[in-house]
């Protein structure tokens, strides 16, 4: 069994494979048509009927879902690039202590790492938002996060000077 149809305009295989109920490896793309192996022509065109009729599911939702991912994880290694999770540990570790024991300038100077990674996530924030509110696949695909404004705004805070304040 070989079942093929023009591939679809912003063709998201995942939902192709669940529709059919194929595995991955059965489907292709060539020469403008898509062809799923293993299925019948008429599981197919239901399938196509299902994610014509039904595009946020089948094609936007996981769309932005990937898009979101992929900011999210730039976001992510952009902090921890800059501040490993060992480091982000260690002043977790410091600022509790600071608490504990009231060291108000040490709180000070570690919460700086805090907002300045609650700048990062919030900009994160910004632009998954903006990929809800795309309504077409270009859109989505189009928007990006820049992070390099943060490199300036970085507070470059470490573990030793943090150690070092005494109250």
């Amino acid at each position: 069994m070989n079942a093929h149809v023009p591939a679809p305009p912003n063709l998201w295989i995942p939902s192709i494979q669940e529709l059919t109920g194929c595995d991955m490896m059965s489907i292709r793309v060539s020469e403008g048509e898509l062809y799923v192996e293993g299925v019948t022509q008429q599981v197919l065109d239901d399938a196509m009927t299902i994610y014509y009729g039904d595009q946020e599911t089948y094609v936007f939702t996981p769309c932005r879902n990937a898009k979101k991912k992929a900011v999210s994880n730039k976001a992510y290694l952009f902090i921890s690039d800059r501040y490993s999770i060992q480091v982000q540990q260690m002043f977790q570790a410091l600022l509790t202590e600071a608490s504990i024991l009231g060291l108000a300038n040490r709180i000070v100077y570690v919460r700086q790492l805090l907002d300045w990674a609650k700048t990062v996530v919030q900009e994160n924030i910004n632009v998954d938002d903006a990929i809800d509110a795309a309504t077409t696949v270009a859109e989505i695909k189009a928007i990006s996060i820049d992070l390099t404004p943060f490199e300036a705004t970085n507070p470059q805070i470490t573990i030793k000077a943090a150690m070092e304040i005494p109250d």
